[in-house]
């Protein structure tokens, strides 16, 4: 049984797209001005990145699958692989290109989930 229909799967997954793209962008400036304190601080470590990236990747597990088998295009998926493996390297990767790698990652997820939403509903 599933508690989500397929366009709210990926409606998820647009909004924990947006908000991993919204932290990679926003704590550095955050942070840069003080604004945030001992919140700021935790909002830039590592367990942060992983507890952001868990629900990604279960939204993907959980829509990329049924979209192919719904709509029968592999893109999307495809897509979102590439965009999971850049917010994995981006983990592993040094400062400078975190937040590079994660913007990246993030807008592709969030154009994946797009386009399988789009392709689900016609």
């Amino acid at each position: 049984m599933n508690l989500l229909t397929a366009a709210q799967r990926d409606w998820a997954g647009t909004l924990c797209s947006g908000l991993c793209l919204s932290h990679c962008l926003l704590t550095p400036l955050l942070l840069a001005s003080g604004a945030l304190g001992t919140l700021g601080a935790a909002l830039a470590t590592e367990t942060i990145h992983w507890a952001l990236l868990a629900p990604v990747l279960l939204f993907a597990v959980l829509s990329f699958p049924a979209g192919v088998k719904h709509h029968g295009r592999y893109l999307p998926a495809m897509i979102a692989g590439a965009g999971l493996l850049l917010l994995l390297l981006a983990l592993l990767a040094g400062e400078t290109l975190e937040a590079w790698l994660t913007a990246a990652g993030a807008l592709a997820m969030w154009a994946a989930h797009g386009l399988n939403r789009r392709w689900s509903r016609g």
